[in-house]
C-alpha cells in the first residue's frame, strides 16, 4: 500500500494522482482550471459543507442521465437539499458557473404532486419559486436548482430537458 504524495490516499483507494497531494477523492475541485482535484472525471465546482460533498458540473443532460452521470463518478446520486444552510451553500457553490439551471433529485414522477427525493432522505424542507412546482402541461416531473429568474430557488420542468448536473456524496 503506497502513498506517494503522502495525501492519506492510496491510487488502489481512489487517488488519480499520486505525486501531488492536493489530488484525492472529495478533495474539492474548481471549474474551469483543467485540473480534476477530486479524480471524479468532472470538470466541476466542488466542496464540502462538513457533511456532504456537492459536485456542480456543466454538463448538460437530463435528469435520469445527470442521475447517472453522478453515479458514475462515484457520488449517490443527484443533491438532495435538506435545510436552508445546504441550500445556501449549493450557491455559494453555483456561483462560479452562474447559468442556467442545475438537476437536483427531488422529482413527483412516481405519484403526482408528492415531491420526494431519489435519495430517499426526508422532504420537509423545500425552496420552491412562487407559483412552483406547477407541472405545467402536466409534464413537469423533475426538480432544478434556478440559475435564472428564480435565482437560487426551485423550479420544476419537463425531466427530458438538459439542465446541468449537481452530485452529492453524504458522509
Amino acid at each position: 500500500v503506497n502513498d506517494q504524495d503522502c495525501d492519506g490516499v492510496t491510487v488502489s483507494s481512489g487517488d488519480c494522482d499520486d505525486s501531488d497531494a492536493s489530488i484525492y477523492p472529495f478533495a474539492g475541485d474548481t471549474y474551469g482550471d483543467g485540473v480534476d482535484s477530486d479524480c471524479d472525471g468532472l470538470d466541476s465546482e466542488a466542496a464540502s459543507d462538513g457533511s456532504t460533498y456537492f459536485v456542480a458540473s456543466p454538463t448538460y443532460a437530463t435528469w435520469s442521465d445527470a442521475n447517472d452521470t453522478c453515479l458514475v463518478a462515484g457520488y449517490d446520486g443527484l443533491a438532495t437539499i435538506e435545510n436552508s444552510n445546504e441550500d445556501a451553500f449549493i450557491a455559494s457553490l453555483l456561483s462560479p458557473i452562474l447559468t442556467d439551471g442545475f438537476w437536483i433529485g427531488y422529482t413527483d414522477v412516481v405519484n403526482e404532486g408528492t415531491w420526494e427525493w431519489i435519495t430517499g432522505s426526508p422532504s420537509a424542507y423545500t425552496n420552491w419559486y412562487a407559483g412552483e412546482p406547477d407541472d405545467w402541461q402536466g409534464a413537469e416531473d423533475c426538480g432544478f436548482f434556478s440559475y435564472g429568474a428564480a435565482i437560487n430557488q426551485w423550479q420544476d420542468t419537463n425531466c427530458s430537458n438538459n439542465m446541468f448536473v449537481l452530485c452529492e456524496e453524504r458522509f
